[in-house]
């Protein structure tokens, strides 16, 4: 394999012995050896190049929707400039709901009992002539007037739905406001189970919304807050999910 007319000659390292090698050959070979290193390195560079980093996997995801009651007449009531927020959901949080509904019905069944025993109590009283129940109403008949209307009014103005939305509103929660159409989003959720809770009074009613619903990473999942997410205080189940 030597050029032709390259003269040979001996070369030793001390353990091998080289015989045919020319000048021209040896040096060939010793730039070669030198640059050997280089050239690796080089290509390994390019092959780490021409490969790029996969994109880290998306670990988040977003809710959107939109919230409003459709009335029994028809009208559909938006719930526009309304907080909705987005607490992870867990069994104890479904357990405090429920416990706290049912404290407040509670309330509620006993507030009832007194007024009803008020009630009875001015019915069933002395009868008396109109005069003499005005001469008597700083007396005990009176006072059985007065107690009738007032446990009746605080049977009447108790909102069982204030126990379930204090709890709510102390956990901690990813929020935002409706607009003008009522809708929202909630962005940058961390995937996982969440419930969304909302509340808004419409004429004398209380309405409280609740739902659970899955972010997804990297998708946007629709969860509108309407008639079917609806909480009732009386049966106290959360819309989605069995009583525990």
């Amino acid at each position: 394999c030597l050029p032709p007319g390259s003269g040979a000659v001996v070369a030793r390292d001390g353990r091998h012995r080289i015989v045919g090698q020319s000048h021209w050959f040896l040096h060939r070979l010793d730039l070669s050896m030198n640059l050997r290193p280089q050239l690796a390195l080089v290509g390994l560079m390019l092959a780490c190049r021409a490969t790029p980093e996969a994109p880290p996997l998306p670990t988040q995801g977003s809710l959107t929707g939109d919230v409003y009651l459709l009335m029994k007449n028809g009208d559909v009531k938006k719930g526009a400039a309304n907080i909705v927020a987005a607490i992870p959901a867990s069994d104890s949080l479904l357990q405090l709901v429920v416990q706290a509904c049912r404290d407040a019905d509670s309330v509620r069944k006993a507030l009832r009992r007194k007024a009803q025993a008020a009630h009875d109590a001015w019915n069933n009283g002395p009868d008396v002539e109109p005069l003499e129940a005005i001469r008597r109403l700083e007396t005990g008949t009176g006072l059985l007037w007065n107690e009738k209307w007032a446990a009746k009014a605080r049977a009447d103005n108790f909102d069982p739905l204030d126990g379930p939305i204090r709890l709510l509103a102390s956990m901690p929660a990813s929020s935002t406001e409706t607009g003008l159409e009522a809708n929202y989003a909630l962005d940058s959720l961390p995937a996982g189970s969440y419930l969304l809770w909302a509340d808004t009074e419409i004429g004398s009613n209380h309405y409280l919304w609740m739902r659970f619903s899955e972010v997804i990473p990297g998708l946007t999942t629709k969860a509108d807050l309407d008639n079917s997410a609806v909480f009732d205080p009386v049966s106290c189940v959360i819309p989605g999910r069995l009583q525990p």
